[in-house]
């Protein structure tokens, strides 16, 4: 068997409803019209506590759907027709129940890896990834001016401090601050800190970002 046509799925935005990861998936099998099982794996980009979930709707189907939340593992099991496995797997979504799925933007995505088992053989591994926006944040600069910009002590988060080890800005970050006036670079002090090019931003008691 062979499972084809993944794609990448659209991101998902931290805090959403879930979405639907493979909806156009495709199988074949040369050599069975049936299937007995088939493994849905979030197989990287995965850390404790980040609350992901997948979910297949099987009604009107043999299949039955187990979703193992420690190892992030969807099996698929009972005999049934290539048509209703496809009809399984093209519903699957990929939804978390936390508010910050990307640990402070250090997993911003997630890989998938897909097989399908027609009891003869197991298909080779098919792989996606998943993008994940985070959430919203407010940070607020507390430092004592010419302190470092790196330093998670001199922000605080406004918004949800979820981790507060992980709310200063980092090269993770870079794209979320271009989109709100420049990119952070360098190895630099926060008197020293300029966004979108010669002129701009210096950080002060009164500086605050929506990261």
């Amino acid at each position: 068997p062979a499972v084809s046509n993944l794609g990448n799925a659209a991101a998902y935005q931290s805090g959403a409803a879930a979405i639907a990861i493979a909806p156009n998936i495709s199988i074949s099998d040369a050599e069975s019209a049936l299937l007995t099982s088939a493994t849905v794996a979030i197989s990287s980009g995965t850390f404790v506590g980040d609350g992901d979930e997948l979910f297949a709707g099987t009604a009107g189907t043999a299949i039955t759907a187990n979703y193992d939340s420690s190892t992030e593992v969807l099996q698929l099991s009972g005999t049934d027709t290539l048509a209703n496995y496809r009809h399984v797997l093209a519903s699957i979504t990929f939804g978390s129940f936390v508010a910050d799925p990307t640990d402070g933007t250090h997993q911003s995505a997630r890989t998938v890896t897909w097989t399908v088992n027609d009891g003869i053989a197991v298909s080779g591994p098919v792989t996606e990834t998943i993008g994940i926006v985070p959430p919203s944040r407010s940070i607020t600069w507390t430092g004592a001016q010419s302190s470092n910009v790196a330093d998670a002590g001199n922000w605080d988060d406004t918004t949800n401090a979820l981790n507060p080890a992980l709310i200063a800005p980092d090269a993770a970050d870079d794209a979320l601050f271009l989109s709100n006036g420049g990119a952070l670079t360098g190895s630099i002090t926060v008197a020293e800190a300029v966004f979108g090019g010669g002129s701009g931003w210096v950080f002060d008691s009164t500086a605050s970002l929506e990261v």
